[in-house]
């Protein structure tokens, strides 16, 4: 959050534009504000929701505009780049970065994994990030970006799994992950699998 990387895999260039479009302005967002997940905004909900260009558009101004407290905007490409550039100087020294390594003890994940299974028993409307998100922040374990940073994203498709490296005490934990797997059935739903192992 707030480090000015992006984290966007390279089969995200074979989307179609508009899905681009809204991918990458999910990201600036999450780059230049550290703005979280939010399930009640289109743009910023942890999974996609294909939206239009004009919406995506609509959406990305209105926080822009919130939190650089201006009424009216101008929406161009140089005015994004100036911006950006400006959230840079301000916010660089204050990214958090986790270094080291730290054991999570094995009693501990059994618990996580207790309150996990919850959302490996039912279908849900959603990937369930935040929830599942939510579950480790109650044992003070922050979800992590391949640069140590913590994470930020969305994500996509129908069929697929990830995994997520997790900090406690800015230090990253060196025993266990985060595993996500999802797969959406036709009616809209998903089965989950999530797990720290």
């Amino acid at each position: 959050m707030t480090g000015f990387i992006v984290w966007v895999p390279a089969t995200t260039l074979t989307f179609p534009k508009s899905e681009i479009h809204e991918i990458v302005f999910h990201e600036l967002l999450h780059a230049i504000y550290g703005i979280k997940h939010d399930e009640s905004n289109k743009l910023m909900s942890a999974t996609m929701k294909y939206i239009s260009d004009e919406e995506t558009d609509t959406l990305f101004t209105n926080y822009i505009k919130q939190h650089e407290n201006i009424n009216e905007i101008k929406f161009t490409k140089s005015y994004l780049k100036k911006l950006i550039k400006e959230e840079i100087k301000k916010c660089i020294s204050e990214q958090q970065l986790f270094k080291g390594t730290i054991t999570l003890n094995k009693s501990v994940v059994n618990n996580i994994n207790k309150e996990l299974n919850i959302f490996n028993t039912k279908l849900q409307d959603e990937i369930p990030l935040q929830p599942i998100f939510d579950i480790l922040k109650k044992y003070e374990l922050t979800p992590l970006q391949e640069d140590g940073t913590e994470w930020s994203g969305f994500l996509l498709g129908t069929d697929s799994n990830t995994t997520i490296e997790l900090g406690y005490s800015e230090k990253i934990i060196n025993n266990f992950v985060l595993h996500l797997s999802w797969y959406k059935y036709h009616t809209g739903r998903y089965e989950i699998n999530t797990y720290l192992s």
